[in-house]
């Protein structure tokens, strides 16, 4: 009976944490204090700010985002659902645990308890469990569905958004875009190395260094560590072999080199699991609105036009 009451009580406790979830979708701002309201009301401005940079490169179609509203709104639809079938099945829980306490209390169990009142315990718990089960199937399904609806090259950029409030300038807050067009740029940055005087190198070569951290700073993965010494290092490493190498050598290495330098600046990224970015991004009632508002402003500029 102690190995069942304990796994009643996992279950549970499993099904608090989403029912406490749930109501965390919903929150209740009322009940908040001021702060916390000012600190939630902070956090959907920057999830905003984060959709909007990452909308400005998917380039939705109206379909698109139509589509995108109606399944967000779907999947709220059912958190609702399921919060109030939690609410009730919360309550029932609740006493349930007060039968559960009062038996104990009452009679000399040894930690005990009727066949019932465990049977009651464990079912209890096991109706939270089936509304988790539910919830994360759906929302498996709905993000399939969103994924099949967006272009290979739309899940790659959503795929390697690097989230921020201030992107840096053309395709690089979409993670790597830009780094793909480095390539020849750092070849020919070594070539200008090379050409120096040694005085002039002398001078400038942490300018250039510092330079190339300003850069790496903004493509740098933020769930990463990242050692300025150990990059300075590794960047001047680089620079002094391709001014040492002859000019056969350099030939032959030069592509390489601007490879490992391009490496530094651009690291990969390992980007995120897509599924979560959807949800996080595209799904979420912050969506709604941003696209909503979106298409509310296409409208609303065609008017415009028309007139």
């Amino acid at each position: 009976m102690a190995g069942t009451m304990s796994s009643a009580c996992r279950i549970i406790l499993a099904g608090v944490l989403f029912f406490s979830f749930l109501l965390g979708i919903y929150g209740y701002a009322s009940a908040q204090p001021q702060q916390q309201r000012g600190m939630n009301e902070q956090a959907k401005l920057k999830q905003e700010i984060q959709l909007l940079n990452l909308l400005s490169g998917l380039y939705l179609t109206d379909e698109q985002m139509l589509y995108l509203i109606s399944k967000a709104k779907e999947l709220e639809s059912l958190k609702k659902r399921l919060r109030e079938k939690a609410q009730r099945q919360t309550q029932a829980q609740t006493e349930t645990l007060q039968e559960l306490k009062q038996e104990l209390e009452e009679y000399e169990t040894d930690g005990e308890v009727s066949e019932e009142v465990a049977k009651q315990v464990h079912q209890s718990g096991m109706e939270l469990r089936k509304l988790r089960v539910e919830y994360d199937e759906k929302m498996d399904n709905i993000t399939e569905e969103v994924k099949g609806n967006l272009t290979s090259t739309q899940l790659h950029i959503i795929e390697e958004f690097v989230p921020c409030l201030v992107p840096p300038k053309g395709p690089a807050r979409f993670g790597q875009a830009a780094a793909a067009e480095a390539g020849a740029q750092k070849t020919q940055q070594l070539e200008r190395i090379r050409a120096m005087s040694e005085l002039v190198y002398e001078k400038r070569k942490y300018t250039m260094v510092e330079r190339a951290l300003e850069t790496a700073r903004l493509y740098a993965n933020k769930q990463e560590e990242f050692n300025e010494d150990e990059l300075k290092d590794r960047l001047l490493a680089i620079f002094d072999e391709a001014r040492k190498l002859s000019d056969i050598d350099f030939g032959w290495r030069k592509d390489q080199l601007a490879l490992e330098l391009k490496e530094c600046i651009f690291p990969e990224h390992k980007g995120g699991d897509i599924d979560q970015r959807i949800q996080k991004f595209l799904l979420s009632p912050t969506a709604i609105e941003v696209l909503e508002g979106e298409l509310a402003k296409k409208t609303e500029e065609a008017t415009t036009v028309s007139e």
